[in-house]
């Protein structure tokens, strides 16, 4: 190969083909074959090199489809910059032109304040996450920040949502259309006098200001690390609260039933931001489970949930994403947790294109007990993340975390534990633990257990496995008779049997069970499939 004046000239056969990186003046070269000549002036352009024996022409440089008619390769890293924050306002508009802007349906004085402190920190202070943030960086938002937005129809059939009620279970649904409570289509009839659902709007203006000031708690307020908290507080279009008064006990579980519908226009997202509140005074107990799914297609559900849990109180709370495949569902929660009182909570993911949960417990009274158990089935293109925070400020508390990944086919399973003990919280209980299982060589689980203690009177674990099925395990089902995919079949639910079996709700358990057999038969395919391509592509090297 000869050089002279920045030209190459190679043999016929092969090319070094001189590429640019972007928003830099460096030059490398990458090997290609067939090219007759390559050619570039300076670092300013390329000539283009054609193909030998046909007429199509192969530009060196490659575009990147992200962001279409924006990037080029050679915008410095002041104009990526200042390219990203034009495309991040444009993307944030498009969510707050799809609010009811009329703030005098809210009725509270100080949540309209609320409302309005949100916006102005989206627009002056908040910025979109991205891959460099380390909360974020393994949750893949490229098919949320390409989508645009456009009003949901707030349109619902009523058989459509009685699919998803339980019938098996003595419950009583509380039914809420893109985050707005519908008494129409709930059934409170065994619900005692005393207790209140509802919009905010009912409520007296003590309890208004009260909700107002929990709802800016936690990761349900406006903070830096979870801007699409802020977001649901500047476009929620009603607050929807469940109030236990103080020594009640309901017999029948709360079935939060959050529906969320599609734009008109199929070329748009639709969007809702259900916002919850949930009261349970001291020395009551009640289940609660948060049920979200919505009609086919691709929508947007932005909920954020703020809970209390008075003196001596229990509360057990499932939350499960059945939303449909195209739909992306991003979640906030906080609770907080007062003294002798005892929060069970308990999530099922096994929806959406993107899922993610970010939640904060908070510990503040003495003898307090949290229990956060969690689930996620993941296969296709899908990533669910589970991101939590236990923070132990108060002596004498106890907090066991459990979650199990099951990723198959191009899925991700993302989980990010911090359990923090401050140097007050002495005497504090408090174990983690991840597990996870891969059944595809594609899949991926990113898992991050930690601690952060300051003293040392604590009783502390953490840990993560990631593992296959077990080839000896497999081997002895073979050796009794049974087939190998019912093998399978038996081994991947025997790993979600121990967390599925805590959901008292048998149309729930059911689907699950359903998408794990068909999660394994796909990925049996996949395999036979890979191993099929491999012996092709050896056939055809050896002749």
């Amino acid at each position: 190969m000869r050089v002279w004046n920045g030209a190459f000239s190679c043999p016929n056969d092969i090319c070094f083909v001189p590429v640019v990186s972007q928003g830099r003046q460096h030059v490398g070269f990458q090997w290609k074959p067939r090219l007759t000549s390559c050619s570039f002036v300076g670092c300013s352009g390329f000539r283009e090199s054609r193909i030998e024996g046909s007429g199509k022409r192969w530009c060196p440089l490659v575009s990147t489809k992200k962001r279409t008619g924006i990037w080029t390769p050679f915008m410095s890293s002041a104009q990526v910059q200042t390219t990203k924050e034009t495309e991040d306002k444009s993307w944030l508009q498009s969510v707050l032109d799809c609010r009811d802007v009329d703030f005098g349906q809210l009725g509270a004085t100080a949540l309209q304040s609320l409302r309005r402190e949100a916006e102005e920190e989206l627009t002056t202070r908040l910025k979109l996450p991205g891959r460099k943030d380390e909360l974020w960086r393994f949750t893949n938002l490229r098919n949320l920040f390409s989508a645009r937005f456009k009003s949901s129809t707030h349109r619902v059939e009523k058989p459509f949502l009685e699919s998803f009620f339980e019938r098996d279970v003595p419950s009583q649904q509380v039914v809420l259309v893109d985050g707005v409570f519908d008494p129409s289509l709930s059934n409170l009839s065994n619900i005692p006098d005393q207790v209140f659902i509802g919009s905010v709007t009912k409520l007296d203006e003590e309890r208004q200001r009260w909700i107002y000031e929990l709802t800016k708690k936690g990761e349900t307020g406006i903070k830096e690390t979870n801007i699409f908290a802020a977001v649901n507080l500047a476009s929620f279009r009603d607050i929807t609260v469940i109030w236990i008064p103080r020594d009640i006990s309901l017999p029948e579980c709360l079935h939060l039933c959050c529906c969320s519908t599609t734009s008109s226009d199929s070329s748009f997202y639709g969007i809702s931001h259900p916002r919850l509140a949930v009261v349970v005074e001291g020395g009551s107990h009640v289940k609660i489970l948060q049920h979200h799914f919505g009609t086919s297609g691709g929508y947007l559900d932005n909920y954020a949930t703020s809970v209390s849990v008075g003196d001596s109180a229990t509360l057990e709370y499932y939350v499960v994403n059945e939303c449909p495949k195209d739909a992306l569902c991003l979640g906030s929660l906080n609770a907080q947790l007062e003294q002798y009182s005892t929060f069970r909570f308990r999530l099922l993911s096994v929806g959406s294109r993107v899922g993610r949960l970010t939640m904060t417990t908070n510990f503040s009274g003495r003898e307090s007990n949290a229990l956060l158990h969690g689930l996620s089935v993941a296969n296709e293109d899908r990533t669910l993340d589970f991101h939590s925070f236990i923070d132990h400020s108060i002596p004498s508390c106890r907090s066991e975390q459990l979650q199990r990944n099951l990723a198959a086919d191009r899925s991700q399973c993302v989980f990010r534990g911090l359990v923090k003990i401050r140097r007050e919280a002495r005497s504090t209980c408090a174990h983690q633990l991840c597990r996870s299982m891969l059944l595809s060589n594609r899949a991926q689980t990113k898992t991050m257990p930690m601690l952060e203690i300051a003293n040392d009177e604590v009783e502390c674990s953490h840990g993560a496995t990631v593992a296959e099925i077990e080839e000896d395990e497999l081997f002895y089902l073979l050796s009794r008779g049974i087939s190998e995919w019912d093998a399978r079949v038996l081994l991947v639910s025997g790993f979600a049997l121990d967390l599925l079996k805590e959901f008292p709700f048998p149309s729930i358990v059911e689907r699950t069970e359903n998408l794990i057999a068909q999660v394994v038969n796909d990925s049996r395919e996949d395999d036979t499939k890979q191993v099929d391509t491999v012996e092709q592509q050896e056939w055809d090297m050896t002749t």
